[in-house]
């Protein structure tokens, strides 16, 4: 019901409770941020209104001033009162419903929303002209001011004395009006009038000591107007006041209670440290974390949320100084729930290096916080760091977790007594990839241990983040994102500069992956623009207290000068305020400036250049500080600062005075530069040499101070070195000390006996660092240690160091994947020391050569290697020399039984041995890709040589494939199975003693199961051992053994009968991670698989987008097996040509492949998965083909014999496994009986055929079987019978998925086919 304004003033009402506005959303706008209630009522102190009171003024005038400037003009403006204005109420729900308006006087007032203020006078119509109008606007404007006035004094009248003798607004001078054709008149401006004016509109009303200076800032302003010809445009000027009144609504703090400048001076604004403008791009990244926070609510019976949704990356990009690390800072401090846990990373220029241990220190924060709760007094906080820590520990497992100490010390404190195993040597991309898992399985722990967790990972500039800390990153993600239940509630914001990355950039590669993972990962980018004028006038409001109207000159300003360059933008603002240019007047109670002095100041060569400027201010005592800290690069952690203070006295409290100027601030125990920017102008403000200088005195004060010297001759893993344990990235004071040499840099330091010093540090810091699978520092740090040592490195008093130092860079670079490097240091080594001595890195070089396609020259290599250490194999091997190395391997393995060689297992193998089995275990998969005949040569040359000094785990893989060659050779099925027990005993006895290598057992294992266990287990079932290698070798960071196993896994699952819907899900998730990590090895054959997987379902999927261009189908794949020499993939190709032709009735072609295919040797005659099927379709193309061309009667006899040896071939298969094998053999025996006329022989051996596949669950060849006996009738024109049989086939090939198979044979006969019996089948499977 409606009451008047003044009633409901006069009612008391506001000073009951907050007042509600049925429009308070529409108050809302994207640069501002809600703000809650206020406090119950307080008094501010100095005489005002409480807080209370005038908030709900504030939103009551804010009603009042829209609905009296929706009237105009029209009105009687000389009658208008207060009273004229009615209120609209409404009750709350629950509110008992009164008519009596003077209910609200009562605690009743808290059962009424206001819904909206409007005029109930009568309008006027005169007709005024143009200037009868100016004058109009001029009085409404002061009547407006009246009014407002009454409702924020609650129903009191402006006095009239306030009226006269005034000229001038609370602008303390003639205010600067805009006239009708937009042009600035400035008449009376002057700063004279501003000392002479004594009394205003707006002095008088502080004196009355009532109102809040801004709301007695904006009545004077209304009703103080001047002359009358200097009044403005009436739109503008009431836009103005409406403008300002909401400020008040929304920011009642800043723009309503102003109580920071209402007790005298106020300490100086400083801009940049609170986040003001770009509400869209703030609002985004809000709405994505508020979403999140509203997920919370929906949860399912477990408590948790009922969201099995994308993960969320943010990825914001700008040029330097665009305002990206402040707008994420700002969104995290606005986070609303308490639930949040965030971790942050900054990368720093320069210092690429130390991206993994800058990774590591943000992902240990996570634990930090564990362990905080753990000891917390809250029993909320102690019960979740027990669950976490519990969850933690069973996925990772206690052993496992002690790998991790390096990456994330903290752990040591969660789990007392855990440490790392320093008898454990793991490879560092091993490692990597564990990290990888561990890390992803410690977040889904956090998120799964209360419901109401959710987290935020911060990485800033990216661009300077190295390779493999951006493949980390990304990859643990990925993990995380396949977590459906928490992957929801978790957010990575990640920042970079745009400018300074290109399609070839690391972080460009990562992020195109990560847009690739559409189902996982949903990505978001922001692009931050300069700041617009509008952006600038919020700072200035919020920083200065004032209205837009104000601040908007020196916005539009400060704009011109900076482009809109938030940090340009911000220096020169803060540089305003230093020089006292803007200032704040004790007399009009707010900062004033002159404009005129703004218009005209000079800024330089842009932000660099004033910040640069600026920085020549201060005295050279402060300077000095700040190169020092500078020399860190943009962070400094306390500790550290400390010691430095012997250096440089009076370092740390500087760094206060520092961090009150703005140019430092502290994050924790970090100091940090404000702005990278900043940072890099401290340093350049140096010239080369007076860098080079500081970084070397730095450098030997840290390295003096840590013992370095002394600890550098020894190992990392057994220095007592009592380390620093800083908070920084950088773990050690050794690091930092070797970091500021490196700095430095060799051409700083002329004599040669410091340079071989530090030469040795950086020897000390990269074992460090790669004990730390940290392979980016660790080559950093070796590569810097060989410059050191200059041109003459391999000088003889420098040969053992400068060995040290290029074995490092050949282990690290091989870790990061590069191979030119790799060949580049062990060049060096094998040129200038003995053969012995570059032994420990030919495997590395060997595998690089492998992995870099290059096989025939990874072959060629170990095989000279292994001639200098004189094992004998022919260079040229012949099928007589492969027979008589297997025949020579077979005596002497006669003469040792297994209990022998168990007990070889047992026996303590030399490091001559290791690293002899080691270079062969490097080429082996050379070997085996190439097809070579070199592998059945050097299995037999490690096994002799194993017999003789005794059974290693690098010897596993020999052993497994002798097993493959006792089948392969000699086609001794037993003997395989036997040697294949042999090599799982001696897994079991070397795993018991603590000699296993999981890495070197899984390769072996994965060999049996591809070539041994095929002839004796189905398929399906080998696809369950894989899916289980792949997930513990996931764990143990095998990421290339862990997708070898999903690769063979899934194509088991492809050939072997499994549901082909299911199939394609499983290819869909898993095919980007196989292509990532496989280095195309694996991904080629999925690739194939995939040809195959739509040619049976119909469904394309995008696979073959993983090679960029370079293979999109199946003849591609065969060129690049080709050039790669890679006959079995090529064998493969040929192999898969013949099903799809075979499929597609095109035997012909069929033939033709698998013509070429039986080309292929000796891959054709590998014991593998492809020989099976091969075998099958081949005898069944030729049995066609003959029935096909029975005229030809030579051609016809010669398919029939062909075909016939294939299926005895197949019958004594059967006999190894009958699951496997008997089924086919079956279908086999009927097509030949069939092409022999046997009609009768033939329908029963269809019929035991199909029953066999029944009984074996071979629902593939269940189909076939069907079609093929559907075949069988229709040639013997049993129309009936042959369309029930083909019905069959339809129905199983629809049950396994192949409906494109199932199609054609529906076109192809016509069929009239069930739906429901096609539904009842499958939902049966």
């Amino acid at each position: 019901f409606p009451v008047s304004a003044g009633e409901f003033l006069k009612a008391g009402c506001l000073k009951n409770r907050m007042v509600l506005l049925e429009d308070n959303d529409a108050l809302v706008n994207a640069n501002t941020q809600a703000v809650g209630p206020p406090s119950p009522e307080r008094s501010n102190g100095d005489g005002s209104k409480d807080r209370l009171v005038m908030e709900n003024a504030a939103r009551m005038a804010l009603l009042l001033a829209r609905s009296f400037v929706g009237r105009l003009p029209g009105i009687n403006l000389e009658s208008i009162q207060l009273d004229d204005f009615s209120i609209h109420l409404k009750q709350e729900v629950g509110g008992e419903h009164v008519n009596d308006p003077s209910c609200i006087t009562s605690s009743e007032v808290s059962k009424w929303i206001l819904l909206w203020i409007d005029l109930s006078v009568s309008i006027i119509t005169p007709d005024i002209c143009e200037e009868q109008n100016t004058l109009e606007v001029s009085a409404g404007m002061t009547v407006l001011g009246k009014l407002l006035y009454s409702v924020f004094s609650l129903g009191g009248l402006l006095p009239s004395a306030l009226l006269t003798g005034s000229t001038t607004s609370s602008r303390g001078e003639a205010v600067s009006r805009v006239n009708d054709q937009g042009e600035e008149d400035n008449t009376g401006r002057s700063s004279k009038m501003f000392r002479t004016q004594k009394s205003t509109v707006f002095s008088k009303l502080i004196e009355s000591n009532s109102l809040p200076d801004p709301i007695c800032r904006l009545i004077s302003d209304m009703v103080d107007t001047g002359p009358k010809s200097q009044v403005n445009h009436p739109i503008r000027l009431y836009d103005d006041v409406i403008q300002d009144l909401e400020c008040m609504v929304h920011q009642p703090e800043i723009f309503l209670h102003n109580s920071l400048f209402s007790r005298g001076m106020p300490p100086p604004p400083m801009f940049g440290h609170t986040y003001h403008g770009r509400g869209k791009d703030a609002a985004t990244l809000r709405k994505v974390a508020y979403q999140m926070e509203e997920s919370l609510q929906q949860t399912n019976t477990m408590g948790f949320p009922n969201n099995t949704g994308c993960l969320d990356a943010i990825f914001v990009s700008g040029i330097a100084g665009s305002g990206k690390s402040h707008l994420i800072q700002t969104v995290i401090q606005m986070l609303r729930s308490p639930g949040w846990i965030v971790i942050k990373a900054k990368f720093e220029r320069g210092k690429e290096h130390i991206s993994k241990s800058i990774v590591s220190f943000m992902f240990d924060q996570l634990i930090v916080n564990l362990v905080k709760m753990k000891g917390s007094e809250r029993p909320s906080d102690v019960a979740y760091s027990r669950q976490a820590s519990k969850l933690i520990l069973d996925a990772i497992g206690y052993s496992r977790l002690a790998l991790l100490v390096d990456f994330l010390p903290s752990l040591r404190s969660l789990f007392p007594g855990l440490d790392g195993d320093k008898s454990i040597k793991v490879q560092a991309e091993e490692n990597a990839f564990r990290l990888i898992y561990s890390i992803s399985k410690i977040i889904e722990a956090l998120l799964e241990s209360s419901s109401d967790r959710l987290m935020m990972i911060c990485c800033d500039d990216l661009q300077w983040a190295d390779k493999t800390s951006l493949a980390l990153i990304v990859e643990i993600l990925v993990n995380v994102a396949s977590f459906g239940r928490v992957s929801p509630r978790c957010l990575f914001v990640g920042l970079f500069r745009h400018d300074e990355i290109d399609d070839n950039h690391p972080f460009s590669v990562q992020y195109t992956y990560l847009q690739m993972m559409t189902e996982k990962i949903s990505t978001t980018k922001i692009e931050l623009s300069s700041l617009s004028k509008e952006d600038i006038g919020d700072v200035l409001m919020a920083e200065l207290g004032l209205p837009r109207r104000y601040v908007a000159p020196l916005a539009d300003v400060v704009h011109k000068k900076t482009s809109g360059h938030a940090l340009f933008a911000v220096e020169l603002l803060n540089s305003l305020v230093r020089s006292s240019t803007v200032a704040y007047s004790t007399q009009i109670r707010r900062y004033a400036w002159d404009q005129d002095t703004i218009n005209i100041i000079q800024t330089g060569a842009g932000v660099a250049g004033l910040i640069a400027s600026n920085l020549k201010s201060l005295p050279p005592s402060q300077r000095r500080v700040l190169q020092i800290l500078s020399c860190f690069g943009i962070q400094t952690d306390t500790t550290l600062l400390q010691y430095l203070e012997n250096f440089q006295n009076g370092i740390v409290c500087s760094t206060d005075d520092f961090i009150e100027q703005g140019i430092l601030d502290r994050a924790g125990p970090i100091v940090i530069f404000t702005h990278d920017l900043i940072q890099q102008a401290v340093y350049e403000s140096m010239s080369l040499n007076e860098r080079k200088s500081l970084h070397l005195d730095i450098g030997q004060f840290l390295g003096e101070r840590a013992n370095i010297d002394d600890s550098a001759t020894s190992d990392p893993e057994t220095s007592n070195l009592d380390r620093l344990q800083l908070d920084t990235p950088e773990s050690s004071l050794i690091s930092i000390a070797c970091d500021q040499i490196d700095f430095a840099g060799p051409d700083a330091i002329g004599d040669d006996v410091e340079r071989f010093r530090f030469a040795t540090w950086n020897l000390f810091s990269g074992r460090q660092a790669h004990r730390q699978s940290n392979s980016g520092a660790a080559l950093y740090y070796f590569s810097k240690g060989i410059s050191f040592l200059g041109r003459d490195c391999w000088h003889a008093s420098y040969n053992n160091l400068c060995l040290s130092l290029h074995k490092g860079a050949v282990t690290a670079s091989f870790t990061l994947g590069k191979p030119d490097d790799v060949a580049q240091y062990a060049e060096q080594i094998t040129k200038n020391v003995a053969f012995d001595d570059s032994l420990d890195i030919q495997p590395f070089v060997l595998r690089s050569l492998s992995q870099s396609g290059q096989h025939e020259e990874s072959i060629s290599k170990g095989i000279q290697i292994l001639h200098r250490l004189k094992f004998d194999i022919p260079l040229a091997p012949t099928p007589e020399s492969v027979m008589k190395g297997m025949a020579s391997t077979n005596e002497i393995t006669s003469k040792f039984s297994t209990d022998q060689m168990m007990d070889l297992c047992g026996k303590t193998v030399d490091d001559t041995v290791h690293r002899a089995v080691m270079i062969i275990d490097a080429f082996y998969t050379s070997c085996y890709v190439a097809s070579s005949p070199f592998l059945p040569l050097i299995s037999c040359a490690v096994i002799q040589f194993s017999l003789q000094h005794g059974i290693c785990h690098e010897a596993l893989a020999a052993f497994a494939a002798f097993a493959t060659m006792k089948i392969f050779l000699a086609g001794d099925y037993d003997g395989g199975r036997y040697w294949a027990n042999i090599v799982r005993a001696m897994t079991k006895k070397l795993r018991g003693m603590a000699k296993s290598n999981m890495n070197m057992e899984t390769h072996a294992h994965l060999l049996l199961h591809v070539a041994v266990d095929i002839w004796f287990q189905p398929p399906k079932e080998i696809s369950q051992n894989m899916i289980t290698y792949h997930h513990n070798a996931m764990k143990m960071g095998q990421v290339h053994i862990a997708v070898a196993a999903l690769g063979v896994s899934c194509r088991y699952l492809l050939l072997g009968g499994e549901n082909l819907s299911l199939l394609q899900q499983l290819y869909d998730d898993k095919f980007r991670l196989v292509a990532k990590h496989s280095k195309s090895f694996v991904a080629k054959y999925m690739a194939l698989d995939s040809i195959l997987l739509t040619e049976l379902t119909g469904k394309s999927g995008d696979y073959f987008s993983v090679f960029n261009g370079s293979i999109c189908n199946i003849d591609d794949l065969k060129d690049e097996a080709k050039a790669t020499k890679d006959f079995s993939l090529l064998q493969s190709c040929h192999v898969f040509n013949v099903l799809i032709n075979y499929w597609r009735g095109n035997y012909m072609a069929a033939e033709e492949h698998s013509r070429l295919a039986s080309m292929m040797y000796p891959a054709c005659k590998e014991p593998t998965i492809y020989l099976i099927y091969h075998t099958f379709y081949q005898a069944l193309i030729l049995f066609k083909r003959h029935r096909i061309s029975g005229s030809i009667v030579g051609s016809a006899n010669n398919k029939l014999k062909d075909g016939k040896e294939m299926m005895d071939l197949m019958g004594r298969w059967s006999l190894l496994s009958k699951n496997v094998f008997n089924n086919k053999w079956l279908l086999l025996k009927a097509e030949y009986a069939a092409s022999v006329e046997k009609f009768d022989e033939a329908l029963q051996m269809y019929k035991d055929s199909i029953k066999s596949a029944q009984d074996h669950g071979n629902i593939q060849e269940l189909a076939l079987a069907h079609e093929l006996l559907g075949d069988y009738y229709s040639d013997r024109g049993c129309h009936l019978v042959s369309i029930e049989c083909f019905k069959n086939g339809y129905l199983y090939y629809t049950q396994w998925g192949a409906t494109a198979i199932a199609e054609r044979i529906l076109r192809k006969h016509n069929l009239d086919v069930d739906i429901f019996e096609v539904q009842n089948r499958k939902h049966s499977r």
